[in-house]
C-alpha cells in the first residue's frame, strides 16, 4: 500500500501524517497531551490504496471496537468509512526517518534511558530542535509541515535510503538500507503495558523494504527505551 502510494505521489513520498479529521476532513487533529496523531492521513490512501481498514487493527489489540469511530457519524453499521477519521489505534506511523543516532546527544546512552530529559536530546542539532518543537505544538496551523523534510529528519520516500548508505561501493547497500528504515509499528507504552498489543513487551515493525520483524522493548529503535519515550512525548 505504502509503495503503491509513493509510486504515484509527488516526490515519491509516503503518505503524510494525519492532519485533518472529521467526516468532512475539516477538523484539526491533535490537542493537549496528544499534539500529533501517529497515523497517516486516511483520505490520501483510502480507498485507492487501502481497500480494507480492518488491516489497521492488530488481531491482538485489546480493543476490538477501536475502528468504530472511523465510520460516518461513528456508526459502523452504515458501512460508510470516514477516511479522515482513520487514526492511530493499533499501530504508529510518523512519516519521517527517525534515528537514535540523530535524536540523542549520546547515541549510545540515550537509547537505553527510561527517563528522557531535554539535556539527553541532541538539541544542538537545529533539525532535531525544530522537529520536536513542531511535534509538541498544538494546534498546528501550517499543514504543509506534514509533508516537508525537517533537514536531516527526512520525509519517508522512495530513494531516501541513499542518505543512509555508508558503503557506496556495495551494490546491495540500497536494499540493506531500506531493510533498516522502519515506517510503522505496533502501539507500545513503557508506562502502560495494557496499551501494548503484544505482552510482555514487544511489537511487529514494518520496514521500508516490506519485511516485518518482531522487536522486543529495549532492543533497537523504534523499540529502544529512549526512543519509545521520545515518540510518546514523554520528555521531562
Amino acid at each position: 500500500m505504502m509503495k503503491m502510494y509513493a509510486n504515484e505521489s509527488k516526490g515519491q513520498a509516503f503518505p503524510p501524517m494525519h492532519s485533518r479529521g472529521g467526516d468532512l476532513c475539516d477538523q484539526p487533529v491533535g490537542a493537549g497531551a496528544f499534539p500529533v496523531d501517529t497515523m497517516f492521513q486516511g483520505d490520501t490512501v483510502y480507498p485507492e490504496y487501502l481497500t480494507d481498514i480492518n488491516i489497521l487493527l492488530c488481531p491482538s489489540d485489546s480493543n476490538p471496537d477501536a475502528l468504530d469511530g472511523w465510520y460516518f457519524n461513528d456508526d459502523p453499521t452504515t458501512g460508510r468509512v470516514s477516511p479522515c477519521e482513520i487514526q492511530s489505534a493499533s499501530y504508529n506511523y510518523w512519516g519521517w526517518t527517525m534515528r537514535d543516532d540523530l535524536f540523542f546527544a549520546d547515541p549510545v546512552v540515550g537509547p537505553t534511558l527510561t527517563t528522557v530529559t531535554l539535556t539527553d536530546l541532541n538539541l544542538t542539532n537545529q533539525d532535531v530542535f525544530n522537529f520536536l518543537i513542531w511535534a509538541q505544538s498544538s494546534p498546528k496551523t501550517d499543514l504543509t509541515k506534514y509533508d516537508q523534510d525537517f533537514g536531516a529528519i527526512r520525509r519517508l520516500r522512495e530513494g531516501i535510503e541513499r542518505f543512509y548508505i555508508t558503503d557506496i561501493n556495495n551494490p546491495g547497500a540500497s536494499a540493506q538500507a531500506q531493510s533498516e528504515l522502519y515506517i510503522m509499528w505496533d502501539d507500545v507504552s513503557a508506562a502502560n503495558p495494557d496499551m501494548m498489543n503484544h505482552v510482555p513487551g514487544g511489537c511487529n515493525v514494518l520496514y521500508m523494504d516490506g519485511h516485518v520483524e518482531f522487536l522486543r522493548y529495549g532492543t533497537e529503535s523504534p523499540l529502544s527505551k529512549g526512543m519509545v519515550q521520545v515518540l510518546s512525548g514523554n520528555i521531562q
